[in-house]
């Protein structure tokens, strides 16, 4: 979802990272013995577990467009810059393992 939103394929969830989001839910409800009858309850829960999963990749893409940015005063030849052709490349070599 949030990969489509932004068009940033490193945002993409894999399907264990979809499945931890999802178990972790499921996990802190039983837990504490909670009812996921509480909007409020399950809002405060997706934004936890979404954050962890979800910050680090936006980092990621920020540091992607400050080196874009950097790389395109260097080589204005290049349009996505080298570093977002770099993250890109290992990003695939991940999903591939």
């Amino acid at each position: 979802m949030g990969a489509m939103m932004t068009g940033q394929p490193i945002i993409a969830l894999s399907e264990g990272e979809a499945t931890a989001l999802a178990r972790a839910v499921v996990g802190l409800s039983e837990h504490y013995n909670l009812q996921m009858d509480s909007p409020y309850f399950a809002i405060v829960t997706l934004v936890g577990v979404a954050g962890m999963i979800y910050v680090p990749r936006v980092k990621a893409v920020m540091a992607m467009r400050k080196a874009n940015n950097v790389n395109r005063a260097e080589q204005p030849a290049d349009p996505l810059g080298a570093a977002m052709h770099a993250a890109q490349a290992q990003y695939d070599l991940s999903k591939a393992a």
